[in-house]
């Protein structure tokens, strides 16, 4: 996605090219951040180094804490949300919003400053090389910023470095305001395809795990076809492997890394177990369990949807893209190939999710 809306005069080529070759998360989150702030002021051209950074640890936020998503070893932000988490001593919490974050850093910024102006030394510079050249120092970048800012293709800002501000060109102003949508859209497209993809090769969604808050669907439709199991038969619960008469639905590797209400990874669970769960992942000598559980459920919901209404033969089609067959064929399949095929499956997304920091959950019963 490099195709930007055109102008008469801005070097619209030149900001394509920004993100051309990126070692670091950096620059992604400074336009963003400079979106984010254009998108809710009216009139604001002269913005402070600080409050772009502050947007960029808001906007990353999620990403890092809740997805545990790398950015590399070389990438500081993690590092600076992650010190920031443990030094604020409860007062700010891995699940804030992004408005309660601004809001607490904005609030809390001579406590965080050498955290948050540890940006300050290099991407309100860098960000503009495409316009103004590569430079040796920061001296240089402000004075072709300058100049070309008085330009007739002008770069989007010029500096401050004293002030560590940037001041906005009136006309690229114009041009985010109205494109803001699509500049946003291209710049996480590079973003996930550039720099995450590359860093987390076998993540699952990774689109889904960009910047805004998740918002998890509702679970409804998957607990009604577990309830046609429990007409057939006692639903067990594979942890403390008691009865279940009234049950929650566990994401058995964990949402917060998967993004997906699949039914292939969810499976009956006591409410307090659910709660204490959590976003962890289940010890491996459970996968058995699970995978049988999964074979009795779709073979249950195989009979009592799929064939007596034919109609309804996408419910099952999530079991399509793990096994590569189709559902009447994944109903022939013998348990065990069935229990294999599954496991093959979810043993490497707990290992990847390990690797990237999910803990593991110490159930023993």
């Amino acid at each position: 996605m490099n195709h930007l809306p055109l102008s008469h005069h801005l070097p619209i080529s030149n900001l394509a090219q920004v993100f051309s070759n990126t070692s670091a998360s950096y620059k992604f989150y400074w336009f963003l951040g400079i979106l984010d702030i254009i998108a809710q002021s009216k009139t604001e051209e002269i913005i402070p180094f600080h409050k772009i950074i502050i947007r960029m640890m808001a906007l990353s936020w999620y990403t890092i804490n809740f997805h545990k998503l790398s950015f590399g070893i070389q990438d500081k932000l993690a590092r600076a949300i992650k010190k920031i988490i443990v030094e604020s001593q409860g007062e700010i919490a891995e699940d804030a919003s992004k408005d309660d974050i601004i809001q607490y850093l904005e609030e809390n910024y001579l406590r965080y400053k050498k955290d948050i102006d540890f940006f300050n030394d290099k991407v309100p510079y860098h960000f503009l090389s495409p316009f103004v050249g590569s430079q040796k120092n920061k001296a240089s970048y402000v004075q072709e910023a300058m100049v070309s800012y008085g330009s007739e293709s002008p770069a989007p800002y010029k500096l401050s470095k004293e002030k560590k501000v940037i001041i906005l060109h009136p006309d690229w102003t114009l041009y985010l305001k109205r494109h803001i949508g699509i500049l946003r859209d291209f710049t996480l497209w590079n973003f996930t395809n550039k720099f995450l993809q590359p860093k987390n090769p076998n993540i699952p969604n990774i689109t889904e795990k960009l910047v805004e808050r998740p918002i998890r669907k509702s679970l409804a439709t998957q607990t009604q076809l577990w309830k046609l199991l429990a007409q057939e038969q006692p639903i067990i619960s594979i942890y403390s492997q008691e009865p279940l008469h009234e049950f929650d639905l566990d994401h058995y590797v964990p949402w917060s890394f998967v993004s997906h209400n699949q039914l292939w990874n969810l499976a009956p669970i006591e409410k307090a177990v659910n709660s204490s769960k959590s976003n962890k992942l289940p010890p491996q000598i459970l996968i058995p369990r699970f995978t049988s559980q999964q074979y009795d459920f779709f073979q249950c919901v195989y009979q009592k949807r799929y064939l007596e209404y034919g109609r309804e033969t996408k419910i099952l089609e999530d079991y399509s893209t793990v096994f590569n067959h189709q559902t009447r064929d994944i109903a022939s399949f013998p348990k065990e190939r069935f229990q294999e095929i599954l496991s093959n499956q979810i043993e490497p997304l707990i290992q990847f999710a390990s690797n990237l920091g999910f803990q593991r959950w110490d159930y023993s019963n």
